[in-house]
């Protein structure tokens, strides 16, 4: 029960043999700057990942051995007329859940969101015993006063990760398995070394809550189930690209608007009847993979962890929930109201908005909704491509470093630092250039 659905192997398309991580692949080879895979390289400082078969390698790629999630439109044991019957089903099915995993030490992350809310408020309903983890790398005081607030009123003990913290670099490195920016993971590691050292066996997290509600979708609201997709918009709005350079590459012809178009076209692939099925099934199927893949590596070194609401019985109740209940978190709302109303009361980090379905607090929810969905709308028209949503600065001096090994080995041009103005590039060329050193015989 606890097994990913997105676990991968690396294969060395020369020689046919299968490897378990990346590093393992690039080591066991002689590996020299001609076999450097740019475009790739590209779309991993621009989105943070790898997507589908690609690695910093050409002749190294990566297969996911089990068969893609299929959202599910038959053979489901769930048929149901109205919202109720299918609240009633999501609750009454994490029962069998919680019976396989209350004998274990159970450890969550609790935030501001929705998902982390839905989650706990389940685990305590089917009274499965757990602790909490917030973490001040990702997140800010303001959230964790809302967090405090949850922990208090559940009685559930809060472990808080600071910042500050030392890292062993090395470590995240190896982790990183040369495949995400090691900046990225400090939270997730510094919180699974906690977990390990406190003997927790599990981990249980909320990913795939954007699929049970509109998350995934908001770039196009209101006109959700529309025949026509944007993809490109979705690109823009959902995956967060970091505007790179147009001469950052020593091929001229790799540039950031290039790189989107190509994923654009990948996804292409993934349309369905309307947008917002075709956007579903495009986390589904290639968003969610390529993280799961990664963090459960990452967690599988220290804690396990498992996400429930990647279940095929739960996510057969996602697909077939009408678009009208997947806005304002009305599936969240009407799950948690029912179980624990006060639980549902506390605000979120969404605007302050509640997931209680009180009329006071619905009403009051439904117009802060409007109001940043309007906004949204309205942004969307200006939308820049460049994002700076790193919180953390890094040393000019480590940036200085890493551009002069990256051009010495002809990947970049030898541009003026002060082009590259997102921390987050920042931090993704740092840990490139920590990366490459792993495995390149110059």
């Amino acid at each position: 029960m606890f097994s990913s659905n997105s676990e991968r192997e690396f294969i060395n398309s020369i020689t046919g043999k299968k490897y378990d991580r990346f590093f393992d692949a690039a080591v066991d080879c002689e590996v020299t700057v001609g076999d450097l895979n740019h475009a790739a390289i590209a779309d991993f400082l621009i989105h943070g990942y790898y997507y589908g078969q690609e690695t910093p390698l050409k002749h190294i790629t990566k297969k996911f051995e089990n068969k893609e999630h299929l959202i599910p439109q038959e053979h489901t044991d769930l048929t149901y007329i109205n919202i109720d019957s299918a609240v009633d089903y999501f609750i009454d099915t994490f029962g069998i859940i919680a019976e396989k995993i209350r004998d274990k030490s159970i450890s969550v992350d609790i935030t501001g969101g929705t998902d982390s809310r839905l989650i706990i408020a389940l685990l305590k309903y089917h009274k499965v015993p757990f602790e909490g983890f917030y973490s001040l790398i990702s997140g800010d005081e303001d959230e964790l006063k809302i967090v405090n607030k949850i922990a208090n009123y559940l009685n559930v003990r809060l472990n808080t990760l600071s910042p500050g913290q030392d890292y062993n670099i090395q470590e995240l490195v190896r982790l990183s398995d040369g495949l995400i920016d090691i900046n990225s993971i400090k939270s997730l590691v510094g919180a699974l070394k906690i977990r390990k050292r406190k003997g927790f066996d599990l981990t249980i997290t909320g990913v795939a809550g954007e699929l049970y509600k509109d998350f995934w979708w908001q770039q196009d609201f209101p006109f959700y189930g529309v025949k026509k997709s944007n993809l490109d918009r979705l690109v823009k709005s959902r995956m967060y690209p970091v505007h790179i350079p147009d001469d950052l590459f020593i091929d001229g012809y790799i540039n950031y608007n290039n790189r989107i178009e190509k994923l654009v076209d990948t996804l292409g692939i993934y349309t369905l009847d309307d947008n917002t099925s075709t956007y579903d099934n495009i986390y589904l199927n290639f968003r969610i993979k390529e993280q799961i893949s990664l963090f459960n590596k990452i967690s599988g070194n220290f804690t396990p962890s498992y996400s429930p609401l990647l279940e095929n019985k739960f996510l057969s109740v996602s697909n077939q929930l009408p678009t009208s209940v997947r806005w304002l978190n009305q599936f969240h709302r009407k799950v948690i109201s029912k179980i624990d109303p006060v639980l549902a009361s506390f605000p979120t980090t969404e605007g302050g908005m509640t997931l209680s379905n009180r009329t006071y607090n619905y009403l009051t929810d439904l117009l802060k909704y409007i109001h940043t969905k309007s906004g949204k709308v309205f942004s969307r028209f200006f939308y820049s491509n460049t994002i700076t949503n790193s919180k953390e600065s890094h040393n000019s001096i480590e940036l200085d470093e890493s551009m002069k090994y990256l051009s010495k080995i002809g990947l970049f041009n030898n541009i003026e630092l002060e082009k590259i103005s997102s921390s987050t590039l920042r931090s993704r060329i740092i840990s490139l250039n920590l990366h490459l050193r792993e495995f390149l015989d110059e």
